[in-house]
């Protein structure tokens, strides 16, 4: 049962990740708008809301919040060079 588990969390953060880094990016590419400053923003909002677990929120949505955080953190990176 535990392989199961962790294969769709895998599966599932990996998705997150890869939808978040993808449509980000886009954003950041087309809209004028919107650049480092707003990711920036993103990401500490992100931050504020990973610290924000007084009552647990459940493994599958801190796996999807953890892989929204990379995805950001991995765009920052490149933006930022």
């Amino acid at each position: 049962m535990d392989f199961i588990m962790d294969k769709i969390i895998e599966e599932r953060y990996d998705k997150i990740f890869e939808n978040t880094y993808l449509f980000t990016k886009k954003k950041l590419e087309d809209d004028s708008e919107y650049g480092v400053e707003q990711l920036k923003a993103l990401l500490k909002g992100l931050y504020v809301n990973d610290g924000n677990d007084l009552l647990g929120r459940g493994e599958l949505y801190d796996v999807s919040l953890n892989a929204q955080i990379a995805a950001c953190e991995s765009l920052l990176s490149e933006f930022d060079k």
